[in-house]
Formats: C-alpha cells, structure tokens, sequence
C-alpha cells in the first residue's frame, strides 16, 4: 500500500504514462487508466476546513491504493485527483477494479455522518451527505 504522503505526484505520472504507453504499443499488451475523482472538496474545506478534507483525501487514496497491483501505477494529480495506470489490462479487467475501488470507498466512510457516500445506478458513482462525489472514469490507452 502506498501512504498517502508519498504517492507520486503529477510530473512521476507523466514519466509513467510515457513509459507504459511505450512499453505498451512494442509488446501490443493492453494499458488502462482509471481517473479517480472527487468533486466537492471547496464545499468540505469551507465547511469543515482544510484539515478534515486533507483527511477525507488520503482516506480515500487508503482505501484505493491496496487494490492497485505491484505493476499498476498510482497518482496523485491533486487533492481531489488520482490516476492508476493498469498496464497488461483489457478495458473489462479495469471497469471491475474501478467498481471495486469505489465499493471500498462506500464500505469506508459508511460510519462517516459527514461523509457518508452511496453508490449511484451507474456503479462508477458515489455522491455523500456533505457534497462530495466521487467518480471514476475509465479509458482504454492501448487495445490489443
């Protein structure tokens, strides 16, 4: 699992993209991203402050990061931002860890009265009680 305060930044996930995509069109194995993200965060920070949104955020990089595989590359592009680069994973394999990422998110805060999420019918969709939604967007980089 990666804590939170060390997770690469933006700059690391670029290099990565790069490199994976390279590795990727030479082998003609499938690549992946996930974009994790939160909406909400001003709303947290004005109401609660930026201490609990802080904490809400490397909640959430908590419950992702142990679903990320060792070959998978984990970010952080923000505070309300995060991309798992999936590489050798067809579209299928990466909409199932996506939905489990989000599940594990729901089952985390589901004690949190203030930030209680519910999976929305799209199962990539989690809204809570203080505003925030969570998101997960899935894109194929590279088909076999």
């Amino acid at each position: 699992m990666h804590p939170p305060a060390s997770l690469p930044g933006r700059r690391e996930f670029e290099e990565a993209l790069a490199r994976m995509t390279q590795d990727a069109q030479r082998t003609g194995k499938p690549l992946s991203l996930l974009l994790v993200d939160v909406d909400g965060f001003k709303r947290v920070n004005d109401t609660f402050g930026h201490t609990e949104g802080d904490a809400v955020s490397d909640q959430i990089v908590i419950c992702i990061a142990p679903s990320a595989r060792p070959q998978d590359f984990l970010a952080r592009l923000s505070l309300d931002q995060f991309a798992v680069l999936l590489p050798n994973t067809p579209v299928s394999a990466a909409s199932a860890l996506g939905e489990q990422m989000l599940a594990l998110v729901v089952r985390a805060f589901a004690g949190n009265p203030r930030h209680r999420f519910v999976e929305l019918p799209s199962k990539r969709v989690a809204r809570a009680n203080s505003g925030l939604t969570m998101s997960i967007s899935l894109r194929p980089l590279h088909a076999a």
